[in-house]
């Protein structure tokens, strides 16, 4: 018998080596994500396994079948292992939902298998899995039109690079001892947890840093947490600092109407995106801040998402822009003004025609202006 299981695990090692190729100079392998973190690691492996114990009910489905083979099993879990062993390049792709996840609550009869009578005291209930979300944050490649045109920008000094234990994201100032970005920057659907170790880096015009504080708190909305599958337009929070961080105040916040919209406003993004033409440009340790220019679009049929509170523009974002500000730009008097109007977010599934941002409400205006001091 383990004469048996070494030689099956050596054959799957051998497989899989021959699939994904261990050639530095091959071209990346083309990967789904398993638990939607927008990397590969042994956490992937574990919530295959913990799938298929029935322990867990993934938000996507398809997004579990690591090799892309349209079977979801024990050999996902296996050639993850595999795959981080063998140091191959990658690329995840990410993975439109198709098949219906069946898992409800279900009512069970236990009969005697000799005479065939029932025992009703041995009829039990299974409840459904536990809904875990793996549905990432950003779907399609955030570069509208195929071409990337955001520009270095260390003129926006309002606008922060946050640090956490689950990943990069951007924010801007909007008093001073608060900062307005993303949920999904702070609280991570995948683990249902708030993120923690939370710095805000700031930075001077020639881009050298200027300070780096703790956050003290993160505020994010309930209906974000507890929501799984339309927690999408909820997707804004703020953090708070103990230091003063008044001079880096540099937006005006405000709302979009649907004329603005209709009009197809011309709109700013900036923030820290992870990599820009193939280039990674963010870490924890490298610095690039970039903007990008575009308009708002009115309307996006195909995308399902509440249009009330979301808004669509034409920027390049791409993950690390989360968090980030998009805002629009108007001199008055002889003095330039940034009212930020929506929070950079996502992008859609299957489409590179626009990206998506949680639009500034009144809701959202006295959210902010309640954990703000100006």
């Amino acid at each position: 018998m383990k004469r048996r299981i070494l030689s099956a695990i050596t054959a799957i090692a051998m497989a899989t080596t021959a699939m994904f190729g261990m050639t530095a100079s091959a071209s990346p392998v083309i990967v789904s994500d398993p638990n939607g973190n927008n990397s590969i690691t042994n956490a992937d492996s574990l919530y295959i396994n913990r799938y298929l114990a029935g322990m867990i009910s993934p938000s996507n489905l398809d997004a579990v079948d690591f090799d892309r083979n349209g079977i979801i099993s024990a050999m996902d879990s296996y050639k993850v292992m595999q795959f981080l062993s063998s140091f191959t390049q990658y690329n995840v792709q990410p993975v439109v939902p198709q098949t219906s996840n069946i898992n409800n609550n279900a009512n069970y009869f236990v009969y005697n298998a000799q005479t065939g009578q029932s025992i009703p005291e041995r009829n039990y209930m299974l409840f459904s899995a536990p809904l875990e979300s793996n549905t990432t944050s950003t779907y399609g490649t955030g570069i509208i039109g195929g071409h990337d045109d955001r520009v270095v920008d260390w003129s926006k000094s309002g606008v922060v690079k946050i640090l956490t234990s689950k990943g990069i994201g951007s924010g801007f100032v909007i008093g001073p001892h608060t900062i307005a970005t993303a949920a999904h920057c702070v609280y991570s659907k995948n683990t249902d947890s708030a993120a923690s170790s939370i710095k805000i880096r700031l930075f001077n015009a020639d881009g050298t840093v200027a300070q780096e504080v703790n956050a003290v708190e993160s505020h994010v909305p309930h209906k974000y947490v507890s929501d799984y599958y339309d927690d999408f337009p909820y997707d804004y929070a703020v953090l708070t600092v103990d230091e003063n961080l008044s001079s880096y105040y540099q937006f005006d916040l405000g709302v979009a109407l649907d004329s603005a919209i209709s009009n197809e406003q011309s709109v700013t993004s900036t923030g820290f995106p992870a990599v820009v033409n193939g280039v990674t440009v963010n870490t924890s340790n490298i610095n690039q801040m970039y903007s990008s220019t575009g308009c708002m679009i009115e309307s996006a049929p195909e995308n399902p998402r509440d249009e009330t509170r979301q808004i669509y523009y034409s920027n390049d974002t791409t993950p690390g822009n989360s968090g980030g500000p998009i805002y629009i730009t108007e001199t008055y008097n002889g003095q330039t003004y940034k009212t930020v109007v929506a929070i950079t977010t996502s992008s859609p599934y299957d489409s590179e025609d626009y990206n998506i941002g949680t639009r500034i409400t009144t809701e959202l205006l006295r959210f902010f202006k309640f954990n703000s001091n100006f």
